[in-house]
């Protein structure tokens, strides 16, 4: 495989949590610290993806903040892309409970394309691998605002993991999430 990096997700509005998701306590660690935590135990260089008014994550953190704002997980997607000329592994920040072995797994079986898991049929957007060699057409599909990662994946015949629905950790979105 060839070059790797990791990119948590972290730029969104949070706008149904109320607050910087980042920044939430989850079984007494930030939700940050626990995708922190996942990219340390897969031993390579990692990377935030802020907004502008995350500036502050840049005193502890790598970070890339969006080369062009509000396009949503795609925008960060490829303003990594374009500026760490690496292939990514990309996880939200808000899905602290997810675990390594899935990321493992991702990693064995993205060959050099899009790949990430489904359960039950749904399509799970994150985590997943973007290969440097998609920039292109993750390009076009921005410049087109087709802004939907499970439509430029399925576009782009991207490897869908089977995963069973009963072990997928949920995205925490809202403070009732959080219990």
């Amino acid at each position: 495989m060839k070059r790797l990096s990791g990119l948590i997700l972290c730029g969104g509005r949070s706008s149904r949590m109320g607050q910087d998701k980042s920044q939430v306590l989850y079984k007494d660690k930030t939700m940050l610290q626990h995708a922190v935590d996942l990219m340390e135990a897969l031993h390579i260089p990692y990377y935030l993806s802020i907004n502008q008014n995350q500036a502050y994550l840049s005193e502890q953190y790598q970070t890339i903040t969006d080369l062009q704002p509000d396009l949503g997980p795609l925008g960060g997607i490829c303003s990594a892309l374009d500026t760490l000329e690496t292939n990514l592994i990309c996880l939200p920040v808000d899905m602290p409970d997810l675990q390594l072995e899935p990321l493992k797994q991702l990693l064995a079986e993205a060959q050099e394309q899009m790949a990430c898991f489904q359960t039950a049929g749904r399509i799970q957007p994150f985590p997943s691998y973007w290969p440097l060699s998609v920039k292109a057409e993750l390009h076009q599909a921005l410049d087109k605002r087709e802004l939907s990662l499970t439509q430029v994946m399925a576009d782009n015949g991207a490897n869908f993991i089977e995963y069973p629905e009963e072990h997928w950790p949920k995205n925490i979105n809202r403070p009732d999430d959080l219990h």
